[in-house]
């Protein structure tokens, strides 16, 4: 135990519930940092903890069960986490009105992932955010880099947005083509990245992540 966060080591799944129960006090919150196990040892889990902070290497099995919990806990997960900066830069797009305006002629999203369950959950997010038209399509390809994402490109043939890692690997660097809009490009330095960083912003937070829930949903469901 190292100030007031706790490991479980060696224990049978079975026992999760119980070891929780036993350490958790009900005059503070509780937040459980899970690195992995079989999905349903979380049915007992999010009615014990107020936020499950997902973290799996392999995210899927885990994500379908969670998506059927969100009722009885708040759950968030690490990738989300990493993906803060990207979501919000690409939400800021549409705060220009002409990207607003080209919402309907945005065809296809390209991103450029080492880590796939990543971008399926960006690509999820953005779906279940905006309205495209009917035919728009979501291509992952292998990046270049060993970084989480290294670039994401929302586009028709003529339009596009785009985010990409810089060169120095230090930044985010956004670029904006659309009609009417005068094409420009800026950069904005990364946030920390780090686990620690990472950690401590999801628990700053206590409230259900209603985006992270539908994107969630509609990845489990596709």
């Amino acid at each position: 135990m190292a100030g007031n966060t706790v490991a479980l080591h060696g224990l049978p799944p079975a026992y999760f519930n119980n070891a929780v129960a036993a350490l958790r006090l009900s005059s503070l919150p509780t937040v459980v940092w899970w690195r992995g196990g079989r999905p349903d040892t979380l049915d007992g889990l999010a009615g014990l903890a107020e936020r499950i902070v997902l973290d799996d290497d392999s995210p899927e099995p885990i994500w379908k069960r969670a998506a059927t919990l969100f009722e009885g806990s708040a759950f968030s997960d690490l990738r989300w986490a990493r993906l803060t900066q990207w979501r919000a830069l690409m939400a800021h797009f549409f705060d220009i009105p002409e990207v607003l305006a080209a919402t309907a002629d945005f065809s296809r999203l390209t991103i450029a992932a080492s880590d796939g369950m990543s971008a399926r959950l960006f690509a999820a997010w953005l779906q279940s955010s905006m309205e495209f038209q009917a035919g728009f399509t979501v291509e992952v390809v292998e990046g270049a880099t060993n970084a989480l994402i290294d670039e994401v490109r929302l586009a028709d043939h003529e339009q596009q947005l785009v985010i990409r890692v810089s060169a120095h690997r230090t930044c985010l660097e956004t670029e904006v083509s659309v009609h009417g809009h005068r094409s420009a490009s800026r950069l904005v330095s990364l946030r920390d990245q780090t686990l620690t960083g990472l950690l401590t912003e999801e628990l700053r937070i206590r409230a259900r992540d209603a985006a992270f829930e539908r994107a969630l949903t509609r990845l489990v469901s596709a």
